[in-house]
């Protein structure tokens, strides 16, 4: 899934896209503590919940295999 993350000042507005939900809370907890506005959407302008994608972050991707994994 790809996201939009949003920000809006009093002399600036601005967007980065990502399809890293990890990078998308890290840009926009980046833009908040510069004072902007911040909000997330998806590809479609609607706007995401932003505790699950908080939480979607925190979880390991399910398709990688265990670190001590013995590949043949």
């Amino acid at each position: 899934m790809t996201w939009k993350i949003k920000a809006k000042g009093a002399k600036q507005s601005t967007e980065v896209m990502s399809d890293d939900p990890k990078y998308a809370i890290f840009k926009a907890d980046q833009w908040r503590s510069r004072g902007l506005e911040v909000w997330i959407e998806d590809i479609n302008g609607n706007m995401v919940d932003e505790a699950a994608l908080r939480q979607a972050a925190e979880q390991p991707y399910s398709h990688a295999p265990p670190l001590n994994h013995q590949f043949h």
